[in-house]
């Protein structure tokens, strides 16, 4: 039978990992099969062969009602306009009630676990700390309700599968494993003049030497990406003599407590933090490393797209893209991403050995070019294609 696929998803655009991965699916996945799109936000300045976007309007703030809302209103309006078999529904996460497949790229209760675990709690004031509280436990709640053993499921890495089955008891053949991509026309080794140009350019930006050795993170700048332990890190490396090391963090989030710690390890002046870019490429091609020590990551984008730019990659093994790391091969795993000297430790024998960091640098970029996102629809298209969709 053949189904047209219908999408569930709150904001699908070109920033951030979740909205900029399922655009990047879509897209291509788009050359073969229809699609409706249910979104509050549909961005993308390219043509789509064959798509019908249903735009929602309504309260972005606060995000529980955002959730909810929008939950509700495509759970009535699937169960009326798409009650034939003629339909294959998937929702991002908990976007929507009741559909065939869910694309799971965060679970909240993994987050609460590893929180409860490990003592992790945010700098936020009180108010604020009830407020996330609440949202997590309304994300969980709603977890509990909708991920059924009788569903579909599409994890974006072999850990999403893992907490899948522990925590939600789903079967193991319910869930098919299919990793993000990255757009290798975009993000590329800096080989040409004009990169070398950008390369400069941000550096002269932000007042860092040209013979600095650079350590990059992008993403939020919150505890769970583990900006803090990596501050503490650099602290480390500073103490051993390794006083050319710059530290750019590329991202929103709270600077305040992050410039506090920075100063008390004596190193405020080699920290730079970045307002969230649209260029991001520019400041993967002005770094000569990615350190990443995340506590929790489903996938971690930005470690594929480091990748491949050239850039050899320190990575949490809880980041689901290090499934895809042969540790000292084609990246670095880090062994306790709660142990700020042992991670210097592992930065400062990559620092210090530039051969085989051009060797790890060579394998990450040839390790990206095999998970284009043309290759990912592919395995989309192969899966629902398996439930009926064409």
């Amino acid at each position: 039978m053949n189904k047209k696929l219908v999408v569930a998803i709150h904001d699908l655009h070109p920033w951030g990992g979740q909205d900029k991965s399922n655009l990047e699916i879509l897209y291509h996945l788009n050359s073969h099969i229809p699609i409706d799109i249910h979104a509050y936000q549909f961005t993308d300045s390219r043509a789509w062969p064959q798509v019908h976007f249903i735009k929602y309007s309504g309260l972005r703030r606060p995000l529980i009602l955002k959730s909810l809302s929008f939950a509700i209103r495509t759970f009535f309006c699937f169960l009326t306009k798409y009650r034939s078999p003629h339909f294959l529904i998937q929702s991002t996460g908990t976007a929507t009630f009741s559909p065939d497949i869910f694309q799971i790229q965060f679970l909240h209760k993994t987050w609460q676990t590893l929180q409860n675990n490990y003592d992790l709690e945010d700098d936020l004031n009180f108010l604020k700390s009830i407020y996330h509280h609440f949202l997590q436990t309304f994300n969980i709640f709603i977890e509990n309700l909708i991920y059924k053993k009788n569903k579909r499921y599409i994890a974006i890495s072999h850990s999403i599968k893992k907490e899948l089955i522990e925590y939600f008891k789903i079967p193991a053949e319910n869930i098919t494993t299919i990793y993000h991509g990255v757009d290798t026309e975009v993000f590329h080794p800096p080989s040409t003049i004009e990169a070398q140009s950008i390369r400069k350019k941000i550096r002269t930006e932000l007042q860092i030497p040209d013979d600095a050795f650079v350590l990059l993170h992008t993403g939020a700048l919150n505890q769970r990406k583990g900006v803090p332990c990596a501050l503490e890190t650099l602290g480390f490396l500073n103490e051993q003599g390794f006083e050319h090391l710059h530290y750019v963090a590329v991202g929103s989030g709270d600077t305040r407590p992050l410039k506090k710690l920075a100063e008390q390890h004596k190193i405020l002046d080699r920290v730079h933090f970045v307002q969230h870019s649209k260029s991001i490429r520019d400041y993967y091609w002005a770094s000569d490393l990615f350190f990443f020590p995340t506590v929790y990551e489903p996938f971690g984008l930005v470690i594929l797209e480091a990748m491949a730019c050239g850039l050899a990659c320190a990575v949490s093994p809880s980041a689901g893209a290090s499934e895809l790391i042969e540790n000292k091969v084609n990246g670095v795993l880090l062994e306790n991403i709660l142990d700020p000297e042992s991670m210097a430790q592992q930065l400062s024998e990559m620092i210090k050995n530039p051969i085989q960091l051009k060797n790890i640098s060579d394998q990450a970029v040839a390790t990206a070019q095999e998970h284009t996102w043309a290759k990912v629809a592919e395995q989309y298209l192969a899966h629902l294609r398996s439930m009926g969709a064409s």
